[in-house]
């Protein structure tokens, strides 16, 4: 029998009794296995424990020599049947006592000596001397007939319990499971033989699966009678569908010439059954005259297996009429791939073909009227041109207008504010100089009408362009706060600024732009609000990628609020928030509208958030590129700072938070009161060795009058501090007070970082030079770390002016010895000879550039661990992860800061052990114009990065006059002969020359043009190198005219 053909049943009862017997003898091996341990660490304990009551037992009889003693102690000791034997060994005499062959004790003699036998000895000690030796025997006979029996029952009981398991199983699997089996065997059996089964099975026996097993038989017979229905049904309804679409069956076997058509194809050729022979010629005879020939040749070409039968042909009936036929079908081949039989359909489409000559026709008409409609829109579209034309040069003309009028008003306004600015410093009455001060705000205001219109109207042309150039934040916001302080303060509001801690102190962007969101926000905050203040909250905002920054500044005021209908109106151009906003504080409705498109520009969104009487606070983000000195992590607050004691008395929640931020992050201790009693208190509660050194006074604080407090300070403390007034506008009165009261500084709001720790060095006296996260680098000397000294550095630079520069800075300043290289191929060849501790390596070279020398240099392993510091005109982060991609160690900008580059150097050179010392610098000489914004030369920006050596400003002023007055001309003509590689160089050496004398603006410039050259926007080039040559012939003035003075020794206050 084979094994596929056993029953299931046996299959279940063998597998289950198998594994149910498995399971048993694991179990009870372990059992078992776990009892024989057990006896056998029994057996051992009986063994331990009989020997152990000999020696004690027989210590005494044996001191004393009692062999009956002796005698009866040994024979109790057999009393345990697993006991075999004991001897005892005296110095004197061997007593002992041993089983017999009737397991009887009997008198030992000799050794004992048999099978499996376990022993103990023990030493028999009497005090503490051994006097004799007891060795207990015992037999494991007893433990192993016990386990015989217990593997016997265990074994029989394993037995027993499959034959039990064997007699349910069949009992239940006969009940649940062969018996149902069988009768659905005999039930889908009846089903082949029968049409119909001759009953279903008896219910009782048919248990879960078995039950749903059944079932799905049923189901599945009752589906097949349903598709045998259903396909009789189908066959039905295609007769019908191929008599309702005119579509004829036929079946023509090629080898025997017969041709089979269904009814339907009959009634479409119009022949009768019995009129038709059968035969492909009946159906050549049914073809129209004037088509006959084709057809024929089609299905000729068909029987030779060239193309498929898929044509429409015209036949004629018998009553004369005419009929266009499509016919398809599918070809049957032999071995050999020869036709012996086409199945196909034929279709009647004469009324398809009727409809499509009909529509043929109406196409026709059809075009003929768009021709007709195209010509009428062509003339539409002409006079559309037209107007677009017209309203193009009305928008031009609208635009030149703006900029004309804004020309012609904007003179005569700068000569009126001009005019009244110098007849307010003549002597006037009170009368006449109200009268001038509200010529200045009207004109004033109608200037920034003007700027509204002009910036709406480049909006509306799409000409509103965004910069994009290094700037340092706080000087927007200090800007912001020149214009708005002096408002706010005549309106009796305290303007605040709050900056977020750990910001980059340098973004990139249009600090103009920027400047122009936060004013117009801040004057309308000032001017929709009568008490209580105004402020500017700058956070930290997401960060789109590692180059970029985004911020969010808030401004928050505590004026009328508004309605979120009012809201809803905001940002619409020339529109207030209702129709007496214009009567009551003025302007225009542009300013919201300009700001919401400058912040689009700047990739951010505005928004404001307001409820009437609750004030207002607009919020827009903005993003930033960060520059590589955004990249410098803030150096340590200065030392003479850390841990003074400030006390802040300010009635102003948000002032003292924004106070308290500020001190903490300079180091100091700061402690907030809100009232002048509050401050006082904490005057007079501090202990003596934790007094306040400073306090920073609030000037109008509402419960006190400042004169009064600070008498009371001043005549209430034993230690005095030193105290600063806090005011909103630094105006007579406010000085007026500080001679009064003897105060000597002063804070005005907003309060900014480097105004506070200036304020706190000059009242502590600290005037070391502070870090340059914190000040501008300013003081007597540079720091110079004097494990510099003497050592060895290579500085990479074609541009004759760094040269000097950094040669003189390192050589004699940092003492150490400088070689110089003018491009990578001889920085490479010099590496080749020489040793070096540091290379200084320009990025951008005529001939091999720096990345790419710095490349070559680490690709030899003799030069994997030189320092490589590069010293790039870019201020991009990505520039900096370019250098630092390509090996380098390091990255500093030009033009340089002095300290940064020896800082930067000293990090990488490895230190000797001297210690750093003060290199003095010479006097600074600045000509009378340095202290004027607007020139173009910033003199004290120049003789800061020259460390304050006048003659090397002097000599790179010279070379910077002799060489770059002609790079404006090579510049417009390396354009026009399109050699842009060569014009970006030429612009890269003006960024860095022109920085490191202090023209800012054209090293800007010239890097704004750069980026255009790199970027290929051609478009405004033209004008931006006119802009560039204009800046250079004012610096190259200014450089010329400090040149020529008689004295260039001299101090600018001396002349």
């Amino acid at each position: 029998m084979k094994i596929r053909q056993l029953s299931i049943a046996l299959w279940l009862i063998v597998g289950l009794v198998t594994v149910v017997t498995i399971f048993l003898s694991v179990f009870a091996a372990v059992f078992y296995s776990n009892e024989k341990e057990q006896s056998w660490t029994q057996l051992r304990s009986v063994l331990t424990s009989r020997a152990d009551q000999q020696a004690a037992g027989l210590a005494l009889s044996i001191w004393n020599l009692d062999e009956t003693n002796i005698q009866t102690i040994l024979s109790t000791g057999m009393i345990d049947r697993d006991v075999y034997a004991i001897a005892v060994s005296t110095p004197e005499k061997q007593y002992g006592v041993v089983r017999d062959a009737n397991w009887q004790p009997a008198p030992l003699r000799g050794e004992v000596s048999a099978p499996g036998l376990l022993s103990m000895e023990r030493v028999v000690s009497h005090g503490k001397e051994p006097i004799g030796a007891v060795k207990v025997y015992v037999s494991p006979r007893f433990l192993q007939e016990n386990l015989s029996q217990r593997r016997t029952s265990i074994i029989a009981f394993i037995l027993a319990l499959d034959v039990t398991l064997v007699l349910a199983l069949t009992v239940l699997l006969w009940g649940t499971l062969i018996s149902p089996i069988k009768q659905l065997r005999t039930y889908a059996a009846s089903i082949g033989s029968n049409h119909q089964p001759p009953g279903e099975p008896d219910q009782r026996w048919f248990l879960g699966e078995l039950g749903a097993l059944k079932h799905s038989i049923r189901d599945m017979i009752e589906m097949l009678e349903n598709r045998f229905q259903a396909l009789q049904s189908s066959e039905h309804r295609l007769k019908l569908a191929t008599r309702a679409a005119n579509i004829g069956v036929w079946d023509w076997d090629v080898d025997q010439d017969q041709l089979v058509w269904d009814d339907e194809l009959h009634k479409i050729f119009g022949v009768p059954k019995d009129a038709f022979g059968g035969t492909s010629a009946d159906w050549r005879k049914t073809l129209a005259p004037e088509d006959a020939q084709r057809a024929n040749q089609e299905l000729d070409a068909v029987l030779r297996g060239e193309k498929e039968w898929a044509t429409e042909f015209l036949i004629m009936r018998p009553d004369g009429e005419k009929r266009v036929i499509k016919g398809e079908a599918i070809a049957m081949r032999n071995e050999v791939g020869r036709i012996v039989r086409l199945v196909g359909i034929n279709m009647d489409i004469t009324d398809r073909k009727t409809a499509e000559a009909r529509i043929q026709r109406l196409n026709a008409e059809l075009e003929e009227r768009v021709k007709d409609r195209t010509v009428q829109l062509e003339l539409a579209n002409e006079d559309l041109a037209k107007a677009r034309d017209q309203a193009e040069q009305a928008t031009q003309a609208k635009s030149e207008f703006l900029a004309n009028m804004s020309h012609e008003i904007r003179t005569p306004m700068n000569a009126i504010l001009g005019l009244t600015r110098l007849t307010m410093r003549t002597d006037l009455s009170k009368k006449q100089r109200d009268y001038l001060q509200n010529v200045m705000v009207s004109a004033t205001s109608l200037l920034g009408v003007i700027d509204d219109i002009l910036d709406f109207s480049k909006i509306e042309a799409g000409k509103l362009e965004m910069e994009s150039r290094p700037f340092h934040l706080d000087e927007v916001l200090d800007k912001v706060a020149t214009v708005v302080a002096l408002k706010a303060h005549e309106k009796g509001l305290d303007f605040l600024i709050d900056v977020e801690q750990g910001l980059p102190p340098t973004l990139i962007g249009d600090p103009l732009r920027l400047g122009q969101v936060l004013i117009n926000l801040c004057n309308n905050a000032v001017k929709f609000t009568t008490s209580g203040e105004v402020a500017v909250l700058v956070r930290r905002d997401r960060q789109p990628a590692s180059d970029q920054i985004g911020l969010r500044f808030s401004v928050v005021d505590t004026g009328i609020g508004m309605s979120e209908a009012q809201q809803a109106k905001l940002f619409t151009p020339f529109t207030q928030v209702d129709a007496s906003t214009t009567r009551l504080y003025g302007g225009t409705g542009l300013g919201l509208a300009i700001s919401h498109q400058i912040v689009s520009l700047m990739q951010g969104d505005i928004s404001v958030h307001s409820q009437p009487g609750q004030g207002t606070q607009f919020d827009f983000t903005a993003q930033f590129g960060m520059s590589l000195e955004a990249l410098v992590e803030p150096l340590a607050p200065m030392a003479a700072l850390r841990g003074l004691r400030v006390l802040v008395i300010d009635d102003s929640h948000r002032s003292r938070l924004i106070l308290r931020s500020l001190l903490t992050q300079l180091g100091c201790i700061p402690t907030l009161a809100e009232s002048g009693p509050e401050g006082l208190s904490r005057l007079r509660q501090a202990p003596v060795d934790q007094a306040h050194d400073v306090v920073l006074l609030d000037v109008n604080l509402p419960d006190i009058d400042s004169l009064e407090l600070v008498s009371l300070i001043r005549h209430r403390q034993d230690q005095v501090p030193s105290i600063v007034l806090v005011t909103s506008f630094l105006d007579e009165d406010v000085t007026r007070d500080m001679n009064q009261l003897g105060v000597r500084w002063s804070l005005v709001r907003p309060v900014s970082l480097r105004r506070l720790r200036d304020v706190l060095i000059e009242v502590t006296g600290a005037h070391n030079p502070l870090p340059h996260a914190l000040a501008e680098p300013a003081g007597d000397g540079v720091f110079v770390p004097a494990h510099l000294r003497g050592r060895q550095v290579l500085l990479v630079e074609d541009n004759v002016i760094n040269q000097i520069v950094a040669a003189d800075l390192l050589s004699d300043e940092a003492g150490m010895q400088v070689t110089i290289a003018e491009d990578g191929l001889m920085a490479l060849e010099m590496l080749a000879h020489r040793s070096f501790d540091v290379v200084l390596m320009d990025v951008q070279m005529p001939g091999m550039d720096g990345l790419e020398t710095t490349r070559r240099i680490r690709a030899e392993t003799r030069w994997a661990q030189l320092p490589i510091i590069a010293m790039t005109a870019h201020a991009m982060a990505g520039d900096r992860a370019a250098c630092l991609a390509s090996g380098m160690n390091d990255c500093v900008v030009k033009p340089f800061e002095p300290q940064v580059l020896l800082n930067v150097l000293a990090n990488w050179i490895r230190p000797v052990g001297e210690s750093p010392k003060t290199i003095s610098r010479d006097a600074s000489p600045l000509p009378p114009s340095s202290v004027k914004a607007e020139r173009a030369v910033n003199f004290e920006t120049g003789m800061r990065r020259c460390m304050g050596k006048v003659e090397l400003y002097r000599r790179i002023a010279s070379r910077f006059v002799d060489i770059k007055g002609r790079e404006v001309e090579h510049l417009r003509a390396a354009l026009k002969r399109q050699d842009y590689a060569h014009a970006a160089e030429i612009v890269h050496q003006l960024i860095s020359s022109a920085g490191t004398l202090g023209a800012e603006t054209l090293s800007q410039t010239a890097r704004t043009l750069q980026t255009a050259l790199r970027s290929g926007n051609l478009t405004e080039l033209q004008a931006q190198v006119s802009s560039l040559e204009e800046q250079a012939r004012t610096v190259l003035e200014e450089l010329q005219g400090y040149l020529n003075r008689e004295e260039p020794h001299a101090h600018p206050a001396g002349q």
